[in-house]
């Protein structure tokens, strides 16, 4: 019975991904009861991927949220990006000359995660010409993601970087004042630095009259 109950839940967490949009309960079942179709179970903290492990799937988050992570030269951990229900992990790097992950990937929370191996995925979006398109927008999405992330980082100062973070979260609120959707520790490792350098720049970006912030919330002042 538990697991037949399992099964209905993955079905139905399937349903709602949008690269299978359309697809019946018959041909979801088919598609979980084929050898190269892998459901994977992942507690928090778990790694999911290790820097440089070959990609051998695209794998469709279910449920939960995947961080994907790196360690600089100084030995911070950097949050290079988030990602949730419908996103997908390695899609572009299944079908990639070079298939290894650039980054370690790790668990934020119990995840439930569909791998589908490479010729799987293509006899869908052969068969089926949603899930090609479907597919080429999410992995055009992450692309985007990461390279913005990319762009925040490179050359950018502390502040310029907490700058650009606090305009992004003005233009998706649309407000001034933005509620903070991570922790402290957690924005330290989206922008890249140790936490106590964090709140040292915040402090003096108040103290400069640019921002003013408490534990839940930041306003731009100027």
């Amino acid at each position: 019975m538990q697991e037949n109950d399992r099964l209905k839940n993955i079905t139905s967490a399937l349903s709602m991904q949008t690269l299978f949009a359309g697809f019946t309960n018959e041909q979801l079942n088919n598609l979980l009861s084929d050898r190269r179709c892998l459901v994977k179970f992942f507690q928090q903290g778990q790694i999911v991927h290790i820097e440089g492990e070959p990609c051998q799937a695209a794998e469709i988050i279910l449920n939960g949220e995947i961080a994907i992570e790196r360690i600089s030269e100084e030995g911070t951990l950097m949050l290079v990006a988030r990602f949730g229900p419908g996103d997908i992990l390695g899609g572009n790097l299944v079908f990639s000359s070079n298939s290894s992950f650039p980054m370690t990937i790790t668990c934020r929370q119990n995840s439930t995660i569909l791998a589908l191996q490479n010729d799987l995925l293509l006899e869908l979006m052969h068969n089926n010409k949603s899930v090609l398109l479907n597919f080429l927008r999410i992995i055009s999405d992450n692309t985007s993601l990461l390279s913005g992330k990319i762009r925040q980082t490179i050359n950018r100062t502390l502040r310029q970087r907490i700058l650009d973070y606090i305009e992004i979260q003005i233009n998706s609120q649309g407000s001034k004042t933005i509620c903070l959707t991570m922790t402290k520790k957690e924005l330290a490792e989206y922008i890249g630095v140790q936490r106590t350098s964090l709140s040292r720049e915040l402090r003096k970006m108040k103290d400069d009259g640019l921002i003013d912030y408490d534990s839940e919330t930041i306003t731009r002042m100027l």
